[in-house]
């Protein structure tokens, strides 16, 4: 990691950044991995890369995965455009605020 990513451990790291997790423990279960893998080496941590595009365009317009939408934003063939980025958006700020805790508590 240092040689490879050395210029970004001032910067911050991103422990998702399109990466779809199925469920909030999958990713809090990665968090809690990175932080204790890495944490020695990474001053500024970012839990979730752009939220708001990941709802809007994997989940409204279908253009990022999963690729789910409804019309009248796209034509896929699965998906709820009125429902999903709100339901996304919600469990990606529980999942956010999960993970800030078990930093805060366990790696700081």
């Amino acid at each position: 990691m240092s040689q490879i990513e050395g210029a970004y451990l001032e910067d911050g790291k991103t422990l998702t950044n399109w990466d779809v997790f199925n469920h909030r423990e999958d990713f809090l279960y990665f968090a809690k991995i990175c932080f204790k893998s890495f944490g020695d080496r990474v001053k500024y941590w970012i839990t979730i890369n752009e939220p708001n595009l990941v709802a809007e365009m994997g989940y409204m317009r279908g253009k990022y995965p999963p690729a789910h939408c409804s019309d009248p934003f796209g034509n896929c063939p699965a998906g709820n455009s009125d429902v999903e980025p709100l339901v996304v958006m919600h469990n990606m700020l529980l999942a956010h605020a999960k993970a800030v805790k078990i930093y805060r508590e366990l790696f700081r």
